[in-house]
Formats: structure tokens, C-alpha cells, sequence
């Protein structure tokens, strides 16, 4: 068996990766067996640790990031949520827990702003960013 992208090239090692992490949790659940840990499948991760090697060394072991959001274009969406709104202000946590953890874990904590509390007028402490 094989695993390729529709148009024939190899996956990225990455990807590779987290497709296994997906099925050792799928059949872990389902038949109640680990395919790492397992005697039987010790040929096999070896085969899928070698092949990571072979992609990681022909250049598909690279990550790519998307290009950095413009300061612009991060205070127009900040300006535009008003946190008094509770709806708007979940959605603005959101967004900061995906910008700063959700694509490259935690290489921008550092940069994640501080957060202090307030209470609103209905006396409930909010997060304020």
C-alpha cells in the first residue's frame, strides 16, 4: 500500500506523521491494540520511520508558514470587536489563541499579550486583551 496526493507526488513528512498519530488513536479506541508499542507492528514502524528519512531528505520535510498577518490588517480586526459584547469578545480570545498557538505551537508565546481582568457592569470578571 501506498500514500500519495491525488496528483501522484508524496505527502510531506509532516503530514505523514500526523495521518499515523490518527490512526494509532482510531484503532487504539476501536480494537483495543497499539500499533507502536505492539510486537507485531515493530517492522512496521521501522518501514515508516525510514520512509519519513527518505522524504525528509529528498526537501518534504520542510514546514512551511503562512506569511505573518499585517499590523494593519490586526488592529482593524481588534478595533472592530467590541469587548463589552461577550460574543465579540469570545470571538477576539479565539482569535488570539489561534494566532498565537494553533499554527506553530508555542514558538509566539512571547509575543501573546497580557491579560488583565476587569469586571463589567453585570459584576462578571472578563478577560480584557
Amino acid at each position: 500500500m501506498s500514500c500519495h496526493l491525488e496528483d501522484g507526488s508524496d505527502y510531506k513528512a509532516s503530514s505523514m506523521a500526523t495521518m499515523r498519530q490518527n490512526l494509532i488513536r482510531a484503532i487504539k479506541l476501536s480494537h483495543q491494540f497499539d500499533l507502536v508499542g505492539d510486537e507485531a507492528f515493530m517492522s512496521s514502524s521501522c518501514v515508516f520511520i525510514n520512509r519519513l528519512k527518505t522524504l525528509k531528505s529528498s526537501g518534504k520535510g520542510d514546514v512551511s508558514h503562512h506569511k505573518d498577518i499585517p499590523t494593519s490588517d490586526l488592529r482593524k480586526i481588534i478595533t472592530k470587536l467590541d469587548e463589552e459584547n461577550p460574543k465579540q469578545l469570545m470571538l477576539l480570545v479565539w482569535f488570539y489563541v489561534h494566532l498565537f498557538f494553533c499554527r506553530r505551537g508555542t514558538e509566539n508565546v512571547k509575543a501573546f499579550p497580557t491579560l488583565n481582568t476587569r469586571t463589567a457592569a453585570s459584576n462578571f470578571p472578563l478577560l480584557v486583551l
